[in-house]
């Protein structure tokens, strides 16, 4: 697997909404996130881990009773073959792509919060012999575009071992990951493009303050 490719993730705090009931309350913080890798190979695995600043609970509006985190994103595959042998042959695809939160609290001890994975099989139609342009088209060559989405949530309790790490009336960080794997088969000669865009949200659950 060929090194981590850096690639620009943008997180950026939305706004903070605040929603009542006659017995509980609610504040939730929305993060959009997107990232466009260069795509140059299969097999190989891109990655970025940002740290995503967010407000943690405070203790002063009440008691905090379990925090909901969701993660939901969509993506965007765009993969190309050509044929350059003199026989026909099939091309096969395999996309996987992941984000997740959580914390590293030393260099070998990630401890995951949430993870949303998805992923793709492809198998081309039948292209014939190579027709002497490498451009994906005509009848030695094969394009075609995915869309799929992913989502996860996660509540966490009082009972959890990470649920303290939310309280306290302070901006805090939690790990934010995406990834994307591309497998072609075979791989010479193959285009690929890919485009993500999701959201994280956390929602604070709470009793409000007497």
């Amino acid at each position: 697997m060929g090194k981590p490719l850096e690639i620009a993730v943008s997180c950026l705090v939305l706004g903070i909404g605040l929603a009542s009931t006659a017995h509980a309350q609610s504040i939730t913080q929305k993060f959009p996130f997107s990232f466009t890798p260069s795509l140059t190979s299969s097999g190989r695995e891109y990655l970025q881990v940002n740290n995503l600043a967010y407000n943690g609970f405070n203790p002063a509006l009440g008691t905090l009773k379990s925090v909901y985190i969701k993660i939901s994103y969509k993506y965007f595959f765009r993969n190309g073959w050509e044929n350059t042998d003199v026989i026909p042959k099939f091309i096969a695809w395999e996309h996987i792509g992941d984000a997740g939160l959580g914390w590293n609290d030393g260099p070998f001890d990630y401890v995951p919060a949430i993870q949303a994975v998805t992923r793709t099989d492809y198998v081309s139609p039948l292209m014939g012999p190579y027709d002497g342009k490498i451009n994906q088209f005509g009848a030695s060559g094969f394009r075609v575009d995915h869309i799929g989405a992913a989502s996860q949530v996660a509540s966490i309790t009082a009972t959890s071992p990470n649920f303290t790490r939310f309280i306290g009336n302070e901006a805090k960080e939690i790990q934010f990951y995406s990834r994307l794997t591309v497998f072609v088969r075979p791989d010479n000669h193959a285009y690929f493009g890919a485009k993500v865009n999701g959201t994280v949200q956390i929602t604070y659950f709470y009793t409000p303050a007497p």
